[in-house]
């Protein structure tokens, strides 16, 4: 019974939660380790080593959930921690050649929150390091920036337009004959 608990959490978290973590930096060997367990092959992690790294990271990412919503900060694509894609936003931060970007307020926050011990280490027993819920917690931070510069490009960008356009519209305004002959054929 309890076998098929742990498989069929191992089973979620290996093919819909942590999206974008399981081939990536320490997340690689517990990818790994699930698919070996939910595979039965040898040499499988134990229950209890399987059940410990899930549990960890599933009740880390409801404390950030909890520690985003409490602050009144913006979840990141409005997703909970567990579900956020990691890798799609990150995106934006790099370069053409994908070399980080380490001077957007993004890749700055994330060093800033690292540095200043920021994040929940594991316990040996509770699996590798886990970063995602710092990333979720500095793209939180960062998110209604985003959105701002978003808003402001839009703006200006419909400014730009009605700039272009208003030398043709006061040309067309100013023209009483060409005013009067449209108000006069409608």
């Amino acid at each position: 019974m309890i076998h098929a608990r742990v498989s069929s959490v191992a089973d979620l978290f290996f093919n819909k939660l942590c999206p974008g973590d399981w081939n990536k930096d320490w997340n690689v060997t517990l990818a790994g380790g699930l698919f070996a367990f939910l595979h039965n092959t040898p040499g499988t992690p134990s229950i209890s080593e399987i059940a410990d790294a899930l549990d960890f990271r599933w009740h880390v990412c409801l404390l950030v959930d909890k520690f985003v919503d409490g602050h009144g900060l913006r979840r990141p694509n409005n997703k909970i921690c567990a579900m956020w894609h990691s890798m799609k936003d990150p995106a934006a931060i790099r370069d053409e050649a994908g070399r980080g970007n380490w001077d957007t307020p993004e890749s700055q926050l994330w060093q800033a929150l690292s540095e200043g011990g920021a994040g929940i280490e594991a316990a040996a027993h509770q699996g590798p390091l886990f970063a995602r819920p710092r990333h979720y917690i500095a793209w939180a931070i960062v998110e209604p920036t985003r959105q701002e510069r978003r808003e402001k490009r839009r703006c200006n960008n419909t400014a730009r337009m009605f700039r272009a356009s208003g030398s043709f519209t006061s040309t067309a305004l100013s023209s009483p004959r060409r005013f009067g002959a449209w108000a006069a054929a409608g």
